[in-house]
C-alpha cells in the first residue's frame, strides 16, 4: 500500500543576495568580502496536498526573484499517511 504524501506548514522566504558591487567612479565591479544577504517577509502557504500543487505555488512566487543571485527559501514538513 502506497502512502498519501502531504506537505504541511509550507513557508516561502525571498532572499536577496549580493556578492558584487559596481563602483561608478572606477567604472568596474568589485567583489565584496562579505556578501549582503537580506531576507524578505516570510509567506505562509499552509498545507499542500501533492507535489504538483507545491510546484504551482512556487511558480506563482518566482516573480520575487529579481536578480541572478537572488533565490527563494522553501521550508515544509513532509507527512506520509497510510
Amino acid at each position: 500500500m502506497r502512502p498519501f504524501i502531504s506537505y504541511d506548514d509550507v513557508n516561502i522566504t525571498p532572499v536577496s543576495y549580493q556578492s558584487q558591487k559596481y563602483d561608478s567612479k572606477k567604472q568596474k565591479t568589485t567583489e565584496l568580502k562579505q556578501p549582503i544577504i537580506k531576507k524578505g517577509k516570510t509567506i505562509n502557504i499552509g498545507d499542500v496536498n501533492d507535489l504538483f500543487e507545491l510546484v504551482r505555488q512556487l511558480n506563482h512566487h518566482v516573480d520575487d526573484i529579481e536578480s541572478w543571485e537572488d533565490y527563494i527559501e522553501v521550508s515544509f514538513k513532509l507527512k506520509a499517511t497510510y
